[in-house]
């Protein structure tokens, strides 16, 4: 055992048992289309062993110690250009148990960063993982003496945008080969006894504090064997020389030890993000500090005759956040006004600002309700023009107080969904009514459209109050190429773009579309979108959240027991007494409610990779096809589930 001095003197040791050699390498295969920047080795160990556990020893099996370092270690620049750098072998890590897909976010991997194809640079995950004789991967534990060569023989696309989000991904786009062979006891390696901790290597705010303009504080503590540096910087990989202005840090003395204070100013606009690149001697850490955007619900629950106020400073996020595009605002000045945009009954709902009147970002809105039940969205104007609406659910079902029957036995994941019982927008649900239909969603889009009026004959949409559904070409004469229609949506929310793949962009004409945003039901971290249309605390079902858990990726459906299709009341039960309705869909280039009474489609947040489609459920009289790939442009149904 070695004991730490108290002046942190650096001691080499010639280490016999406990270091592995990791060498990354691009390879021919690979040489033509990618570039490599930088590599990220994740959960680390901070202490080795310099012989086995000898109760323990087995010449395959690693004799692990300490635990594991949060914030990954990062070799870049001359580290993996200069010979006897990373690139040579120079990597040294402390031995690691074998991965597992269980609880992949636990294991020590790498993260690859480089640039596909010369364009912006992206990241990749690869996992200690050999190919076995039948073709499957076996997780390898990290042991001492042994040499790890990792050859990157294919990258097929562009990876993820940071380093965090390929950690939190299954590895993808990128293959890479894994050689291990034993390097014996003759190779001496230095090792001082360097040290440096962070007291946290994530840092998230909110994006409003409970107080008026109020900022938020914070504090990162450090403890170094050494003296060390820092910068704040926009980019995970280098240094930005651009004024941060909505964070400061203020470093309290100039010791090893010390403790840096953060203050954050209040968000109104999209996610922010800023790194804190710490510097020692040999040895480069980060920090990261997350500000989200204030990610009020585009839905609200209300009960017949009662009563709900709520913010309307999303507006002013929204139109403030670069998925805007070219119609970006910095602000939105002029009177709010505010009024009822449809409605399922007549006179379902009224809307009004509330005592305190119009008081810009910081106003409210009022919504009152009648003693019907149904749907309806209201709507805020800025100098009459149409800037935001939200969905109001009048409906006397409480999803957080009647939660029977809403899950499932779950025993193959450790993600349990819970389910409402019933479809976004129903106000029943008794199979073979149409108020058990609920609502239709372009995917992406906050706001619904109505449901069919009837399962079989004539089939329209629900008869609704106030302004009329329309059905529109996407706008491709104004979209621009690097634009978006999302401005279009939110001042038309009761248009219905027609597009052969995604209303959401348009590159010349509507049959060439393409898709630009993943992230409008789901954030870059997992998280409920900014346009998630459930309400507060419950959210579109997604793969993505099996990932971010590190539970294998199976659909959120994959464990239901779905029972048999009812041919008398149009739809599929599930044997916890569930009913899912078969609502049909709006079909995405004539706009016509099709298939009632024959299909179901049901929407979740995750969009295929490298690819114009999202998954979906499908059901209807001969299966359950849980694994469907859906144009973004068409619609389904949704059916929420609580939100972790």
């Amino acid at each position: 055992m070695i004991s730490e001095t108290s002046d942190f003197t650096s001691t080499p040791l010639s280490m016999t048992r406990s270091v592995a050699s990791i060498d990354i390498q691009v390879g021919s295969g690979a040489q033509s289309d990618f570039t490599l920047e930088s590599i990220y080795l994740y959960n680390s160990r901070n202490k080795g062993r310099l012989m086995p556990d000898k109760t323990l020893y087995s010449a395959e099996k690693p004799s692990v110690a300490g635990t594991a370092v949060s914030t990954p270690l990062l070799y870049d620049g001359a580290d993996i250009t200069t010979p006897g750098k990373a690139s040579a072998g120079a990597i040294y890590t402390f031995e690691a148990a074998a991965g597992t897909t269980q609880d992949f976010r636990e294991n020590t991997c790498l993260v690859i960063g480089g640039r596909y194809k010369n364009e912006t640079t992206s990241y990749y995950r690869v996992d200690f993982r050999e190919k076995q004789p039948d073709g499957t991967l076996k997780y390898l534990p990290l042991l001492g003496n042994y040499k790890y060569t990792i050859t990157i023989n294919s990258v097929a696309y562009s990876g993820w945008d940071t380093p965090q989000e390929a950690f939190n991904a299954l590895p993808m786009n990128l293959e890479a080969e894994i050689v291990k062979w034993e390097l014996g006891y003759d190779e001496e390696i230095d090792i001082g006894q360097e040290s440096f901790t962070l007291s946290e290597s994530r840092l998230v705010y909110l994006g409003l504090n409970d107080g008026e303009g109020t900022p938020f504080t914070g504090f990162i503590e450090i403890k170094s064997s050494k003296p060390w540096t820092y910068e704040l910087s926009e980019s995970a990989v280098g240094i930005t020389e651009e004024p941060i202005p909505w964070i400061k840090a203020t470093r309290r003395s100039n010791t090893h030890e010390d403790i840096i204070d953060l203050v954050i100013e209040e968000n109104l606009a999209s996610k922010r993000v800023v790194y804190i690149h710490f510097k020692t001697e040999n040895l480069t850490h980060l920090s990261t500090v997350v500000q989200r955007k204030q990610n009020d619900p585009n839905c609200y629950i209300v009960p017949p005759g009662g009563q709900v106020e709520f913010p309307v400073r999303k507006v002013y996020m929204v139109w403030n956040d670069e998925v805007m595009g070219d119609e970006k605002v910095d602000d939105l000045p002029g009177p709010i006004t505010c009024g009822v945009i449809w409605e399922e009954v007549e006179n379902l709902v009224s809307v009004r600002l509330n005592a305190e009147g119009d008081r810009g970002n910081r106003s409210k809105l009022l919504v009152t309700a009648s003693g019907d039940e149904g749907n309806a969205i209201v709507g805020v104007y800025i100098n009459n023009i149409l800037r935001y609406s939200w969905h109001i659910w009048v409906t006397g079902y409480d999803p957080d107080n009647n939660l029977n029957g809403t899950t499932y036995p779950n025993i193959t994941t450790q993600v349990d969904y819970l389910f409402m019982d019933r479809n976004l927008g129903a106000t029943t649900a008794m199979p073979g009514v149409v108020t058990t239909i609920g609502l239709l969603y372009q995917y992406g889009r906050k706001d619904p459209f109505p449901g069919p009026n009837a399962h079989q004959g004539t089939i329209t949409h629900k008869t609704i109050y106030g302004t009329q559904i329309e059905k529109l070409q996407t706008p491709a004469t104004e979209a621009r190429i690097g634009s978006n229609n999302m401005h279009y949506t939110l001042m038309y929310p009761f248009r219905y773009y027609l597009d052969h793949t995604d209303w959401y962009t348009t590159q010349g004409t509507s049959s060439n579309s393409i898709c630009q945003n993943n992230y409008l039901w789901l954030d870059e971290d997992g998280d409920k979108g900014m346009f998630d249309p459930c309400p507060e605390g419950w959210r579109v079902p997604d793969w993505t959240r099996n990932a971010i858990t590190g539970a294998p990726a199976f659909n959120p459906w994959h464990a239901f027991n779905w029972g048999a299709w009812d041919r008398v009341n149009y739809g599929w039960a599930t044997q916890d007494g569930s009913f899912y309705p078969a609502a049909g869909y709006i079909h995405h280039t004539t706009g016509n409610l099709t298939q009632s009474g024959f299909y179901g489609c049901y929407w979740t947040a995750t969009p295929v990779p490298n690819q114009r489609g999202v998954y979906y459920v499908v059901l209807n009289s001969a299966q359950v096809s849980p694994t469907f790939n859906h144009f973004r442009s068409g619609s389904a149904q949704v059916r929420c589930v609580k939100d972790k």
